[in-house]
């Protein structure tokens, strides 16, 4: 299941443990660092542009 992370998190934002709250913070995080120790810049993030794989 692929979709925009708003999408998923309106859908399921009552059902999501702290725990899996906590791991899709850590994974956009990561994700940042990684397009930052490339020295480029993402001008426009917003949950609409974070696409949710779930697992």
């Amino acid at each position: 299941m692929n979709i925009d992370l708003r999408k998923y998190l309106q859908q399921n934002h009552n059902l999501l443990t702290w725990k899996e709250r906590i791991n899709i913070l850590y994974e956009i995080i990561s994700a940042l660092y990684c397009i930052h120790k490339e020295n480029a810049i993402h001008r426009d993030l917003h949950s609409g542009n974070i696409l949710f794989s779930q697992f």
